[in-house]
């Protein structure tokens, strides 16, 4: 008599990359090592975001203020049809905001938030 099927949650299917861009020994040392990794208890896929947001963690980390400040400026600029009411948004950030978030005295912000 054959044994039931596992459960459909129980099984993951792991994908490392298109199978056009994959050679087959490749494959099968992805395969080898992800069927290693399970076989010790860690989670392949889980593995992969967790080192899929750190990356973006440190990349986060490694910009300025004023590179935060210009992507988004960059990004929300179009939400201000009138080139007046833009001109206005973007003076009011220089006169009111810029100089309270980089004087750590007037910044209700501490760097432990």
């Amino acid at each position: 008599m054959k044994p039931a099927p596992a459960p459909a949650q129980s099984r993951v299917i792991v994908t490392q990359a298109a199978a056009s861009r994959v050679r087959a020994p490749d494959a099968r040392v992805a395969r080898d090592k992800a069927r290693a990794k399970v076989k010790n208890g860690i989670d392949p896929i889980e593995e992969k975001n967790v080192a899929k947001v750190q990356k973006t963690i440190e990349a986060v980390r490694t910009k300025t203020f004023d590179q935060c400040r210009d992507a988004y400026l960059k990004a929300h600029i179009t939400s201000r049809r009138s080139p007046v009411h833009r001109n206005q948004w973007i003076n009011s950030l220089r006169r009111y905001v810029i100089p309270t978030a980089l004087n750590p005295d007037l910044c209700p912000f501490s760097g432990s938030d």
